[in-house]
């Protein structure tokens, strides 16, 4: 998964996709900022966005999730 290697990344826009589920490896952006998960069909959040530690908005609206992991 590449995703984990734009480790430069302060924004991502990943709303209205229809993903149904995150890489792990997404808990490498460290200095992500912003990131906007609206409207999808996640079930679930991967535990390693424990890791990103310069997150400071998540937007996770209309998606299939019944809990967020306490780690978040």
């Amino acid at each position: 998964n590449e995703i984990g290697e734009l480790t430069a990344l302060i924004e991502l826009q990943l709303q209205e996709n229809h993903l149904k589920q995150l890489p792990p490896t997404i808990g490498k952006l460290k200095k992500l900022r912003s990131l906007y998960l609206e409207f999808n069909q996640l079930q679930e959040i991967p535990t390693s966005m424990v890791s990103m530690t310069g997150l400071h908005l998540l937007f996770l609206h209309n998606n299939k999730l019944e809990q967020i992991p306490d780690v978040l």
